[in-house]
């Protein structure tokens, strides 16, 4: 088995947060694609083998806990409430947005798949915002039954770049979308 160290850092305003610090992830993929840590729990979708749960409660190394083999790779993994949201990007015979149920860390299910081009996903309610990356819209998915998941637009109204980014503020109701030449728009989603 290889070990990986994983550093973490978080950032705020331009300045880290909090320091960062190594853990050690011990596995038999290739290599970690995303990482989310929500909670005691880090999400990491492991080339080649899926998202692998670990228990970072403890006081020593983080502990395996469940696998979902659904996904193999991925550019984002989201974390909200009991539910995770990953993002594959296009090119990939596995490319698109899954969603897992992971209010049992010893056994996520997979609840739905939509292929489609997806570098990054943000999450508001049961619709999901989906940025391709490579092309120069972005997608609006509705979630609310996530085994059968339907894209309902594909957004590209004054979009002349590619969208690499998007971001929900729940509080404000507000999608903010960032395309590939450093600049955004905010979009009301209070829908």
């Amino acid at each position: 088995q290889d070990e990986v160290a994983v550093r973490v850092h978080a950032y705020g305003g331009g300045r880290a947060l909090v320091p960062d610090f190594p853990f050690w992830v011990r596995h038999d993929a290739p290599g970690a694609e995303a990482i989310a840590i929500a909670g005691d729990f880090a999400y990491v979708v492991e080339s080649q083998v899926g998202l692998r749960i670990y228990d970072l409660s403890g006081p020593g190394a983080p502990v395996p806990r469940g696998l979902a083999t659904e996904v193999q790779g991925a550019a984002q993994v989201l974390v909200i409430g009991p539910r995770v949201y990953t993002a594959t990007p296009g090119g990939r015979s596995d490319s698109g947005v899954r969603i897992f149920d992971v209010s049992d860390p010893d056994a996520p299910v997979h609840l739905g798949t939509l292929s489609l081009h997806a570098r990054r996903v943000a999450v508001h309610g049961t619709t999901i915002y989906v940025a391709p990356g490579d092309r120069a819209w972005f997608n609006v998915v509705d979630a609310t039954d996530p085994a059968a998941m339907v894209d309902v637009i594909r957004y590209s109204y004054n979009l002349d770049q590619e969208v690499q980014a998007v971001a929900v503020d729940p509080a404000r109701q507000q999608l903010f979308v960032s395309r590939l030449n450093g600049t955004g728009q905010v979009y009301d989603v209070s829908d």
